[in-house]
């Protein structure tokens, strides 16, 4: 299991745009976090590279360095009144933000190997089938990756605080991309697992994400 880099607390990087066709455009919102969202937007007038300019030189200059939790409805009803006579070319870029704003806060879950769990013996009789329902909840599954950074974390059986755990383990290994905690990565097996294998594994693997991550984000 795998989770994103979460831009619960980074900051705009730089926003980007891209023209696709006579009246659409894609805002690229980059984060800190190493993070890249991404939304197409309609306008009611043809795009032209200098209104296209304009766009990259408001946006830029009002949200370079600012907290992407702090792009909320008010904040940008702000700047719409902000721009006065402009606000006329600038609604549907705005609304675009608001929601690649949203992308950015969120976290995704990244699932891989379920079937495994199929031939564990200590899941027979139904657990594995629980414990995959319980993989579908993706929002419960970034919460119980949310572990201190740091060394590997386990949670054995019931100190997942999850019935339909309490015949597994979990290892998790948070990583981090330019210095910030970022995301995690996490084996969830039975309780009989290699212990010091799993954490050799992870804590090498959250190395790696974390490094080639920050290189590509300095590189952007």
């Amino acid at each position: 299991m795998a989770t994103t880099p979460s831009g619960d607390t980074a900051q705009v990087r730089a926003v980007q745009f891209v023209q696709t066709s006579r009246r659409t455009a894609m805002l690229i919102l980059m984060s800190s976090a190493g993070t890249m969202k991404t939304r197409v937007f309609h306008c009611d007038f043809d795009l032209t590279n200098d209104i296209l300019r304009v766009f990259f030189r408001v946006f830029n200059g009002k949200l370079a360095g600012k907290n992407v939790s702090d792009i909320t409805p008010a904040f940008l009803q702000g700047v719409g009144v902000s721009l006065g006579e402009m606000y006329v070319l600038m609604g549907a870029p705005l609304r675009a933000l608001l929601e690649v704003a949203r992308d950015t806060m969120g976290t995704e879950v990244l699932l891989a190997g379920q079937m495994n769990l199929l031939f564990y013996p200590e899941l027979e009789h139904g657990g594995a089938r629980r414990v995959m329902d319980f993989l579908e909840r993706r929002e419960d599954v970034a919460n119980l990756l949310r572990q201190k950074p740091g060394q590997v974390s386990f949670l054995i059986g019931r100190e997942m605080g999850r019935p339909e755990l309490d015949k597994s383990a979990l290892g998790v290994a948070r990583y981090q991309v330019d210095g910030h905690d970022a995301g995690a990565l996490a084996v969830l097996g039975p309780v009989r697992m290699d212990y010091p294998r799993v954490a050799s594994v992870l804590q090498y693997m959250a190395g790696q994400v974390g490094q080639h991550l920050t290189v590509l984000m300095r590189d952007e």
